[in-house]
C-alpha cells in the first residue's frame, strides 16, 4: 500500500511526520547525531539495505533535514550532518528508549518477543549508557 502523504496539512505536527514518519527515518537521524554519519557505518549499525538507506537519505537532503559532505573523490563517499532543521527535528535518545521499553512485570519479559537487542559494544558511545 502505498504512503500517505501529509505534507498540503495545515498542522506542522502532519507536515514533520510526512519528512521523519517513516520506518528507519528516526534511527538514521539518531545515528547520524550520535556521530554515525558515513553510509557504509550507517549501513553497518542498522542492518539496512544500501537500496533503502539511499532512499530514505535522499529524501532527508532534499527535505532539508541532512546535508551531504563529500570527503573522498573516487568513489564518491558523503559524510551526513543534521542541518539546523534536522537538529530541531533529532531524535531524543532517552525518550525513545523508555517509550519503547515494554513494562516489565514480575515474572514477565523484559524485551519484546522477537526483539532485536544489540550488544552494547556496537552501539554508539553516546547510546551505551541507556
Amino acid at each position: 500500500m502505498p504512503r500517505r502523504s501529509f505534507g498540503e496539512f495545515s498542522c506542522s505536527v502532519a507536515r514533520a511526520v510526512d519528512v521523519v514518519g517513516d520506518s528507519w527515518t528516526p534511527l538514521i537521524l539518531r545515528d547520524v547525531f550520535l556521530g554515525v554519519d558515513q553510509f557504509d557505518d550507517l549501513v553497518r549499525d542498522l542492518g539496512i539495505s544500501r537500496a533503502l538507506l539511499t532512499t530514505r537519505l535522499g529524501h532527508l537532503t532534499d527535505a532539508g533535514i541532512l546535508e551531504a559532505e563529500l570527503y573522498q573523490d573516487r568513489p564518491a563517499r558523503h559524510r551526513y550532518r543534521l542541518t539546523a532543521a534536522g537538529s530541531a527535528a533529532r531524535p531524543d535518545p532517552r525518550r525513545a528508549h523508555a517509550l519503547g521499553r515494554p513494562v516489565a512485570l514480575p515474572g514477565g519479559p523484559t524485551a519484546a518477543p522477537g526483539a532485536r537487542v544489540r550488544s552494547p559494544a556496537r552501539r554508539p558511545a553516546a547510546v551505551r549508557g541507556l
